[in-house]
């Protein structure tokens, strides 16, 4: 049962404080807290990162909830204790995590700030053996206020040159969040599950969390997602960016550690190579086993002086450590060096096993694994092991290493081959990524809503304007595309230039959605195009010119038309067979007057028709099924 605060303080005073308070005492004196973790996943691979641990009381008991025991506590001033308590049961039973995984543990910033209880509670944290530092992350929470903030940034300092990594809760579940990352600069970021509940139907919480992490990504902050409790918001946070995810689709919380989540794992794997599939003009070329070296791994157990060995022999910058072929650690030349220069390190090192000086965290990714993905996970680590090898496994066993310095290469070459399939006036993909947009589509046999855009009395008004503001006119209508499709669609879509005035855009959507975006865009255009024409003009709705006979002709003021349809690709034999359809599509909406659109539901046998003339919307919006 979850208590609200005053219904705690109503409980406490209807059923008798002083059992209660005696109940608290007793746990807080015998220790009676169980610590359930809830596993963290990296939403690339799948693997676990982490465990957040998750404090209750005795089962059974009416203080289980750790909200029951937190406001109790609060009601008879035991919160500092209550919180001491948490972090060392949570410690204590993390035993039975792997030690290269990290344990995330919630901390009340007031415990910090406070002199006499920081004193405790570092006393107790920096000597416990449980756990190395540098594996436990502290979230701190939004419970209490911030009053000294540059105190705080200090003391969070202070823990962090002790190896300590730290994490916001809860952010976008109030204002203060914004100081927090501010003051603190943390590792993680965790978004409250609020921004995740249902987010896949909500294109303004994922414009939102997409400016989050490429704030976070900029900044060398890991995101991570909580609360994702559906496979539709666990693949939308994915195609997002969102580095790492939590909830109950991937996981309960629970006493034992989960004993598999191959499951979700798979089903992330497929989303991110979908993802990467629609992203990529060529998908191998951007697959990171591609560039890999296949360069021997060793044992865990080999000395280090027989490392020293190979790096001297051998032009290897790292090497994997492996047991039962899968990788467990990474030793980096000038890591192993720099421990064994040290004053006492050879004698210490010399003789031990690699295990001792090893990175048990290194970056492992699967061979099929975009490599801009990979350059992301970089970007977000430690800066001392910003340049360290890239581990690439194949099917879960050691596959090879990758450089950052072949890495970065590669992905410069990409961008410049990328950059050639652009139009030069749009930067726009051009024909060859849109043909193999629509390949990958077909290949897909995915239902999506394919749009041609083509601008009306365009010829007319270049010849009479010029072909500079002819070019201008394309440009705004690029940007308008752009705009509009990235306010609805900021997942899964697409847009191309084909050349001249013509357009083409992808969107994975429905009918209802489909005519909001198109609303929108033809409204958006019939505002801006006024300003490209003189007065004269905009003041008759008209335009004078000769037309291709060689008479004076007038004309209406250029105009967008939009047609298209909702469905498969592979409806079509052939991409030519598609041209000539989406040709005549192009065709009915050029027949209507004004800013317009056409679109075919080919499942439904629907066609949706619209029309916006110079701000005066004609009554022909309609939706009807085909006889």
């Amino acid at each position: 049962m979850v208590f609200l605060p005053w219904e705690i303080i109503q409980y406490l005073e209807g059923k008798g404080i002083m059992r209660i308070k005696k109940e608290l005492l007793s746990i807080l004196d015998k220790e009676k807290i169980t610590t359930l973790f809830q596993p963290i996943i990296d939403l690339v691979q799948g693997n676990v990162t982490g465990y957040e641990g998750l404090s209750r009381g005795p089962q059974g008991s009416e203080l289980y909830t750790p909200l029951s025991l937190i406001q109790t506590a609060k009601t008879i001033n035991k919160t500092h204790e209550l919180d001491q308590l948490f972090i060392k049961k949570a410690i204590e039973n993390s035993k039975k995590i792997n030690s290269s995984k990290l344990l995330f543990i919630n901390v009340e910033p007031d415990m910090l700030l406070n002199k006499k209880t920081e004193k405790q509670y570092r006393s107790f944290i920096f000597n416990q053996k449980d756990r190395a530092l540098n594996s436990i992350v502290f979230e701190v929470t939004e419970r209490t206020v911030i009053n000294d903030h540059v105190l705080f940034k200090k003391i969070i300092e202070d823990y962090r040159n002790h190896g300590f990594k730290f994490a916001i809760d809860d952010v976008g579940n109030s204002y203060s969040s914004l100081s927090r990352i501010m003051y603190t600069q943390p590792d993680f970021i965790k978004i409250d599950m609020a921004l995740i509940r249902d987010i896949h139907e909500d294109s303004f919480k994922q414009a939102l969390i997409q400016s989050i992490v490429q704030f976070a990504s900029t900044s060398g902050i890991q995101v991570i997602a909580e609360g994702i409790e559906s496979k539709n918001e666990l693949a939308t946070i994915i195609r997002l960016g969102v580095h790492y995810g939590q909830g109950y689709f991937i996981g309960h919380p629970d006493v034992d550690m989960p004993k598999s989540i191959d499951k979700v794992k798979k089903r992330i794997i497929k989303i991110n190579y979908e993802k990467n599939n629609l992203l990529s003009f060529d998908i191998e070329n951007f697959q990171i086993g591609k560039i890999a070296e296949q360069i021997e791994p060793i044992s865990k157990d080999i000395k280090c002086c027989s490392i020293k060995e190979i790096f001297y022999e051998m032009p290897y910058e790292g090497l994997c450590i492996v047991q039962n072929r899968k990788p467990i650690g990474l030793i980096m030349k000038h890591c192993l060096y720099a421990e064994m220069a040290t004053q006492y390190g050879y004698s210490v090192y010399n003789n031990r096993d690699i295990s001792l000086v090893m990175d048990s965290q290194p970056i492992i990714v699967d061979y099929f694994t975009d490599i801009r993905k990979v350059s992301e996970l970089i970007t977000v680590r430690e800066n001392n092991k910003v340049y360290d090898n890239v581990i690439v496994t194949k099917d879960g066993i050691y596959y090879g290493l990758v450089s950052i310095r072949n890495l970065l290469q590669h992905i410069t070459n990409l961008e410049t081959d990328y950059a050639r399939q652009l139009n030069p006036l749009t930067l726009l993909p051009g024909n060859k990524l849109i043909n193999s947009m629509l390949w990958k589509y077909k290949n897909l046999s995915k239902t999506v809503a394919i749009v041609y855009v083509d601008l009306d009395n365009f010829k007319i008004y270049n010849d009479k304007y010029g072909f500079e503001n002819g070019d201008n006119i394309i440009k705004r209508t690029s940007k308008i595309l752009e705009a509009i499709i990235n306010k609805h669609h900021p997942l899964e879509s697409f847009i191309g230039h084909i050349g001249g005035d013509d357009f083409m855009f992808i969107l994975s959507t429905n009918l209802t959605h489909l005519r909001s975006t198109l609303d929108d865009m033809i409204i958006q255009f019939d505002e801006t195009i006024l300003e490209f024409f003189n007065e004269k003009d905009k003041k008759n709705r008209k335009i004078c010119a000769i037309d291709r006979n060689g008479k004076n002709t007038v004309f209406d003021l250029t105009s967008l038309s939009l047609g298209g349809f909702i469905g498969t690709l592979n409806s079509f034999q052939t991409l030519d067979a598609f041209g000539e359809y989406m040709g005549q599509l192009k065709k009915k909406a050029k027949k209507i007057k004004g800013n317009s659109y056409y679109i075919h539901d080919m499942h439904k046998d629907i066609e949706m028709i619209n029309s916006i003339y110079f701000s005066q919307s004609l009554d022909i919006s309609d939706s009807k099924t085909i006889s």
